[in-house]
């Protein structure tokens, strides 16, 4: 099975990706929450999309796409 890159995705499917990522940033707007931990990151888009200056976001996955969260995200380890 071939495993595709979200951060290459473009149209419809980048888009629902966005929208993943989206919700879960609304979830945490009004929190307290100041460090989030990703577990299954995978290429470390939504770790990326909620990871800001008031919330520290690391992403952690033993897959092999981790390897592409880490050129794209600093906080994230396998």
């Amino acid at each position: 099975m071939l495993q595709q890159n979200i951060w290459e995705l473009q149209g419809s499917s980048l888009n629902r990706h966005i929208r993943r990522a989206q919700a879960v940033k609304h979830m945490l707007k009004d929190s307290k929450i100041r460090l989030i931990l990703d577990v299954g990151c995978a290429e470390g888009f939504v770790t990326s999309f909620i990871s800001n200056q008031q919330t520290f976001a690391v992403g952690v996955d033993i897959d092999e796409s981790i390897k592409t969260a880490k050129t794209k995200v600093k906080n994230a380890r396998q």
